[in-house]
């Protein structure tokens, strides 16, 4: 017998606010995804975003917990 996760990693460990974080970590993916099939560097990417770089980087590296 086998268990099934709920879709949400965070929710399933009773990790408290789940649903937040399940949805940070979908944009960081996102953005992640975006950055690499563009090819664009974190400072590339700040420049055309105005986002600074040091929260690029901390996306990357799925830092999200200065993210609100």
């Amino acid at each position: 017998m086998s268990t099934r996760g709920s879709g949400n990693v965070y929710q399933d460990l009773n990790i408290p606010d789940a649903d937040i974080r399940q949805l940070k970590a979908i944009l960081a993916a996102e953005i992640m995804k975006t950055l690499d099939k563009t090819e664009l560097s974190v400072r590339k990417a700040q420049r055309l975003t105005a986002v600074p770089s040091a929260d690029l980087s901390r996306i990357r590296n799925a830092d999200l917990k200065r993210f609100t």
